[in-house]
């Protein structure tokens, strides 16, 4: 027989345990109680805190990642949320005026039974990156250059040996270097040497001639940079409608033009005006305009079971590569290509001929050079002998 006391045992153990779990759920007072994990973490094991994806291990005294592939990184704000891709690191810095070319593998030159015979054969070479000009060097910049002692004049007469000097004086007129109405034109009239002095002051170099194709012909391998359609008037300056009126001159044919537009240029053009006429990178007026000088010594191609690294062409020579394949006054449509290369003497100073510069990434411009101490004044020099003109 249950007695008053037997009943009330039971209730009495059922109240203990209500009071205990109250206890226990009830918050601590403020000295005892442990601080909250910090936001995007939570707590895990022995009061540890970790991070999304983790949990405590005591035999590693450390938070370890439970799915290798799928823990978010440090600063994600919740499980199970993607984090945002790092942002890529910005290219290597290039000199005012370049583009960053990532460099790749160049299929150089043109395939067999294309182009001239100097173009081949085909070979390819990898080329790491590296920044060349946007456009090509204009006449302000030159006089820049000139003004600051550092380069020579630009000729105002052309320089080719093999020319007759009626036909000299009349490309002379075309010389740019005179002109101060044409900042935004490229230079013209200047030899190897003063194009490889200036890209030189500004802690440069002339590009080398795989460089050049590679800017011009971008990963694809295309066959001029606008790509595989005709020349026109809107991608690049060269003889057109507006053309063949200057060329006009008593017993000389009338010149032929390339397309039967006007590219709005009776000569040279200022730079960057043909946009649509860019390389795959966004450099312009590789084809147009002028040539331009290139920094290797012109020698025949060569076929190599694997692809060469960064090639300068040959060690010596006796002419330089010029790139560019047409220029203001041509009007042959074919020869509007990324492959061609033309041989120049170094020492011609052509007014078809002009340059643009490059630079490793990261280059940067010399420090001006301190001013060299006054020279105390010299003992009058003998008189130099006479030398007869011509000799």
């Amino acid at each position: 027989m249950n007695t008053p006391m037997s009943l009330a045992r039971p209730w009495s153990r059922s109240l203990q345990a209500a009071l205990t779990l109250l206890t226990l759920s009830a918050p601590l007072p403020a000295q005892h109680r442990r601080p909250a994990c910090p936001e995007g973490q939570h707590e895990s094991g022995r009061h540890h805190c970790c991070g999304p994806g983790e949990a405590w291990v005591d035999e590693r005294n450390a938070c370890v990642c439970l799915d290798c592939n799928g823990c978010p990184p440090p600063g994600s704000t919740a499980p199970g949320t993607p984090a945002a891709p790092p942002p890529p690191p910005p290219p290597p810095q290039c000199l005012e005026g370049m583009v960053y070319i990532p460099g790749g593998l160049l299929n150089m030159g043109s395939s067999p039974g294309e182009g001239d015979a100097n173009e081949g054969p085909q070979h390819r070479v990898i080329l790491t990156p590296y920044c060349i000009d946007r456009t090509e060097v204009t006449i302000g910049q030159y006089h820049a250059c000139v003004n600051a002692g550092t380069c020579t004049p630009a000729g105002t007469q052309v320089t080719m040996r093999s020319l007759p000097a009626s036909e000299a004086s009349f490309w002379s007129t075309f010389c740019n270097g005179a002109r101060t109405d044409r900042d935004t034109h490229p230079i013209n009239c200047v030899d190897w040497s003063q194009a490889q002095a200036l890209c030189q002051s500004r802690g440069g170099r002339l590009p080398t001639e795989a460089e050049w194709e590679f800017t011009a012909r971008g990963a694809d391998g295309r066959r001029a940079p606008w790509g595989g359609t005709p020349p026109a008037a809107n991608l690049l300056n060269a003889c057109g409608a507006e053309c063949p009126s200057i060329g006009e001159r008593p017993n000389r044919a009338r010149w032929a033009v390339m397309f039967d537009r006007t590219d709005g240029y009776d000569t040279t053009a200022p730079v960057g005006s043909y946009l649509q006429g860019a390389s795959p990178f966004g450099v312009q007026d590789l084809i147009g305009n002028v040539l331009e000088w290139t920094g290797d010594w012109f020698g025949p191609y060569t076929a190599t079971p694997s692809p060469v690294a960064n090639p300068t062409g040959p060690a010596t020579g006796t002419q330089r590569v010029a790139r560019g394949g047409v220029h203001w006054q041509s009007s042959n449509a074919q020869q509007a290509r990324s492959t061609v290369r033309l041989p120049g003497d170094p020492t011609w100073r052509l007014a078809t001929l002009g340059f643009r510069c490059a630079a490793a990434p990261g280059s940067t411009p010399p420090a001006p050079s301190a001013a060299a101490p006054t020279a105390p004044p010299a003992a009058p020099a003998a008189p130099a002998p006479t030398v007869a003109p011509g000799r």
